[in-house]
């Protein structure tokens, strides 16, 4: 244990004892867990997470066993909406569907003059905020044809595309000032924009981005610029970020090369993963695994392109593998807590590197995507109820 993650664990310990105990507590309970239960109460947290936020009505970035609720995460907030809107026709419950409409209202008032928007702590523009921001614009036009919502995804695209560099990467406005494989997830989300509007440019420029970032993958499969920062060996949530780019451009264009690099990839992820399907939490780009630990967020967005392999070729060993991950997960659901019930941990064990102490709003947003796939893959199987128990 790192003597950052010692000192976290201490003082989350000290800070709130009976939640540390609920989340130790959630990881023993290997039983059975009812699944649309488990939608319910992840659901729920995140409309806590909205209505707990101090500073508006985004979802807040985290709950932190050190310091409580944070402010709103405009990043995340923008791809919750998807997740949210899916919840609530899967439940039957306009509820989700109103926090996700209160969420988009509140992202078209942040949004900045040019288009962009900003990163919460420094407040400087970025492209892969503005970019998840836009998968929420998109969703929330085509839900409501909204002319506001038009405006400001057209506004964030001009933005995303003005500041691209020529070879289709970003650099500017990028996080630490350098390019990022897994900036496919903005290349989606531009092409998506590009067949709302009809503009052809900005399906154009994400193509570029998706092209550039196939020309960073190694011969062993993995992408250059996976990782946050020079010098840091990727972790599991951004090495999966690259991949569900290429699975949502796939989804929306019906471009075959695509789907091979999805399953190629998604192949070379089976092949490293061990036996039981839980991929650690980072690897070195000759996908050696250099922390053992589980990055909770990573193993929830792997389940959930499982799934997508799974719709894509037919094969079962991904959805097998899937099951596994969302298992392992439902089982480190908190049932307990005023603020941490229905949330995921972000780390295995909670004081891990990636979140350690605190529980991400993306952990539960991934988690409910693979949920959802999982049972959309069920009733595409089965003429059986996609409401049967989650066993481990």
């Amino acid at each position: 244990m790192r003597v950052k993650q010692l000192i976290k664990l201490c003082l989350g310990i000290a800070s709130h004892p009976i939640y540390f105990s609920n989340t130790l507590a959630a990881q023993q309970n290997t039983g059975q867990h009812e699944i649309l239960e488990s939608i319910r109460i992840g659901a729920d947290w995140l409309l806590n997470a909205q209505e707990s936020a101090p500073d508006g009505h985004g979802y807040s970035r985290r709950y932190s066993l050190i310091t409580g609720w944070d402010k709103c995460y405009t990043e995340t907030t923008g791809y919750i909406i998807p997740t949210l809107l899916g919840v609530s026709r899967f439940l039957d419950n306009n509820i989700y569907k109103e926090s996700a409409y209160k969420a988009g209202e509140w992202l078209i008032g942040v949004q900045s003059q040019d288009g962009s928007f900003a990163d919460i702590d420094t407040n400087r523009p970025q492209v892969f905020d503005t970019g998840q921001v836009l998968l929420g614009l998109n969703r929330m036009y085509q839900e409501t044809g909204c002319e506001r919502y038009l405006d400001s995804l057209v506004k964030a695209s001009r933005w995303l595309i003005d500041v691209q560099e020529s070879d289709g990467s970003w650099k500017r406005f990028a996080y630490n000032n350098r390019p990022h494989a897994y900036y496919t997830r903005v290349a989606a989300a531009l092409i998506e924009a590009g067949q709302i509007t009809g503009i052809e440019e900005y399906i154009t420029a994400g193509v570029r981005n998706l092209e550039w970032t196939l020309n960073q993958r190694k011969a062993n499969g993995y992408f250059r610029f996976s990782e946050f920062r020079d010098g840091e060996d990727a972790i599991l949530h951004t090495i999966i970020y690259v991949l569900e780019g290429y699975s949502k451009a796939y989804d929306l264009t019906g471009d075959k090369r695509w789907a091979d690099i999805l399953i190629e990839s998604s192949e070379v992820l089976y092949e490293v993963a061990p036996d039981d399907g839980l991929l650690f939490s980072q690897y070195d780009p000759d996908w050696r695994a250099t922390n053992r630990e589980y990055c909770v967020t990573g193993l929830a967005q792997f389940a959930g392109i499982c799934m997508d392999v799974m719709k894509i070729n037919g094969d079962t060993r991904f959805r097998d593998v899937g099951e596994r991950i969302i298992n392992f997960l439902s089982n480190l659901q908190v049932k307990r807590g005023k603020d941490i019930k229905g949330a995921l941990q972000s780390s295995v064990p909670i004081w891990g590197y990636y979140g350690g102490m605190e529980f991400f709003n993306w952990n539960m947003k991934f988690y409910l995507d693979a949920v959802l796939k999982y049972l959309d893959s069920i009733e595409t199987r089965s003429s059986g109820s996609p409401h049967d128990d989650l066993t481990s």
